[in-house]
């Protein structure tokens, strides 16, 4: 029983350890609205925070995407924060002319790395 106990105990540890990884390079932000909220919605915001903050380091625009059946919106982020060395969480705000209404944190952090990409239009001269 005593053995068991560790094994579900380490287990838990490993679940926990991996859940937190932070994720490098995210192409999507998903969230869900009610239809109620939606349609006194005027557009969307990704805003990025630094781990802690209050205030965030820089807002994407999302617009105004149609959410599918489930009230699920998939955005693509296309505004990458203003340092790439920095570990971010992700905020959502929903803006409308009454004012706006934030979601609680992204319950994972994310980071932002340079990738390299190869130069095109190579041509040699004489």
């Amino acid at each position: 029983m005593k053995r068991l106990v560790l094994v579900l105990v380490a287990l838990l540890a490993f679940a926990v350890s991996a859940s937190a990884q932070t994720i490098t390079n995210p192409r999507t932000v998903e969230f869900v609205v009610t239809a109620t909220s939606h349609a006194v919605t005027t557009s969307y915001e990704l805003r990025h925070f630094l781990v802690g903050a209050a205030s965030p380091v820089q807002v994407q625009n999302l617009a105004l995407p149609t959410p599918d059946a489930t009230g699920k919106i998939v955005a693509s982020i296309t505004a990458l924060p203003i340092s790439l060395t920095n570990v971010y969480i992700a905020k959502v705000a929903a803006v409308g002319t009454a004012g706006e209404a934030v979601s609680a944190a992204s319950a994972e952090t994310y980071s932002f790395v340079a990738v390299l990409g190869a130069p095109t239009s190579v041509s040699v001269k004489k």
